[in-house]
């Protein structure tokens, strides 16, 4: 893990306080901190010099390669916040349409091309990632990749067909509506999960936000009694 970091040519890259050859330094104490005080210090920090107040710099796609590194090693404590960290990266839909400086959405641009090329990773972890935790971080951040909703869906509606944990399910009936809404056709399946007597209360309401939610669904279709 984070074999290729010192063939970056960090010295020679800007982030938000000036050039970037401290990256590895942060990046390679995430790995090994061991209490969250201290990893919780290295990400703001982190945090801080790669995505400043929401800007993105010249070096903060060539950190995204070995977050992802981080996120996939199970040894590493506290991945959840690390995949916390890099969901603020990608900016989309309103945010990105409010970034008017040049320089600043070319820098944004390679960042969302750099945190959605590895897609196929995340969605492994949505399925297979034995800490709860990870796949909820997971599942709130793909939820933002409305552009990539068609090879996202069907993850989701797996895992939501085989999870039996509430809270997973609620974040993965959840993370459905807002990756595909406005799209309405997935309100019929909401309505099912909010109508089951054998889901979970929170399940439930998970749906039933979706439900009203979606643009005035529930003046047209019942959704049963609560």
């Amino acid at each position: 893990m984070l074999e290729n970091l010192n063939t970056v040519n960090w010295h020679q890259l800007q982030h938000a306080y000036g050039f970037a050859d401290d990256i590895p330094k942060l990046l390679q104490e995430l790995v090994f901190v061991e209490n969250r005080k201290g990893r919780n210090e290295i990400l703001r920090e982190l945090a801080l010099r790669i995505d400043y107040q929401g800007t993105v710099y010249e070096a903060t796609p060539h950190a995204i390669e070995f977050i992802v590194q981080i996120i996939k090693n199970r040894t590493v404590k506290g991945r959840m916040d690390v995949v916390g960290v890099l969901a603020n990266l990608y900016k989309g839909g309103v945010f990105y349409d409010n970034i008017v400086d040049d320089d600043t959405k070319k820098h944004q641009n390679h960042v969302n091309t750099a945190v959605v090329s590895y897609l196929p990773v995340y969605l492994g972890l949505l399925i297979a990632d034995p800490e709860d935790e990870v796949r909820v971080a997971i599942a709130t951040m793909i939820s933002t990749f409305k552009d990539y909703e068609h090879s996202i869906t069907p993850v989701i509606l797996q895992v939501l067909n085989t999870e039996k944990t509430p809270r997973l399910r609620a974040c993965f009936v959840r993370g459905l509506w807002e990756l595909t809404s406005p799209d309405l056709r997935y309100v019929s399946l909401f309505i099912s999960i909010f109508n089951s007597s054998q889901e979970n209360e929170s399940v439930r309401w998970a749906s039933a936000t979706n439900i009203l939610e979606s643009n005035n669904i529930t003046r047209t279709v019942p959704v049963g009694d609560t």
